[in-house]
């Protein structure tokens, strides 16, 4: 399902089983999902809908002219059996998606047949935001991280906002290392009552690991409290 540059749609109470793609996912913009958001695609709705067996969830990749994705919603789905990502949610330019809110999900077993190259991040939640929402999500048994967001506003950290909270990941990173279950990168934020446990890092090549529960990498302020 591809929505180039269309506004204002809500897709509800859908079922999307059992698609496949072999090709190599080179970063996060090349994806290939059930549901393709692309271009300035304001007021686009994803809610109760059940994602199983697919190769990826959702992908938006926003435009790189100011008017960008904006008032982007994702709630309520269940995703289950993502062979390489769950939702990713991407800028262009320097125009970071605005006002998106990422709740209530429920994804278990991601990025078991990652399409990403050997040293990839496997990310069940993934995205650029300048304003936005991450609460209420359940992410069990990933092969990357559970939660990865970066917060900007056009190269700058002017007016970015970003919430996350009340999100629970747990046994993440079983195919990958030097990440972490819940991540923020570069922009103010603030992060709070997350759960975050069981980050394995394994790394095959010497037998060792290396997994973190939360990463703050680069940047602004931001501030952490009641995590587990």
């Amino acid at each position: 399902m591809i929505l180039p540059g269309y506004s204002n749609i809500v897709i509800s109470g859908l079922t999307f089983r059992f698609t496949t793609y072999n090709n190599v996912r080179y970063g996060t913009t090349d994806g290939v999902p059930v549901i393709n958001i692309n271009g300035a695609s304001p007021g686009i709705t994803v809610k109760n809908c059940n994602f199983q067996y697919v190769n990826g969830g959702i992908l938006a990749n926003g435009s790189s002219d100011a008017i960008n994705l904006a008032n982007l919603t994702i709630s309520d789905n269940n995703m289950t059996y993502m062979d390489d990502f769950s939702i990713m949610l991407n800028h262009s330019g320097n125009y970071y998606l605005n006002n998106v809110h990422v709740l209530r999900n429920n994804i278990y077993d991601n990025g078991k047949r990652t399409l990403g190259r050997w040293y990839s991040s496997i990310p069940a939640i993934c995205g650029d935001f300048c304003a936005g929402d991450v609460a209420g999500n359940i992410i069990q048994c990933v092969w990357g991280q559970g939660i990865s967001i970066t917060w900007g506003n056009n190269g700058s950290n002017t007016f970015v906002r970003g919430f996350v909270h009340h999100n629970k990941v747990s046994h993440s990173l079983f195919g990958t290392c030097d990440y972490g279950g819940i991540e923020s990168w570069t922009g103010p934020s603030f992060y709070y009552n997350n759960i975050s446990f069981d980050a394995s890092g394994y790394k095959y090549f010497n037998l060792s690991s290396l997994g973190h529960a939360f990463i703050l990498t680069a940047g602004a302020t931001r501030l952490l409290f009641l995590i587990i």
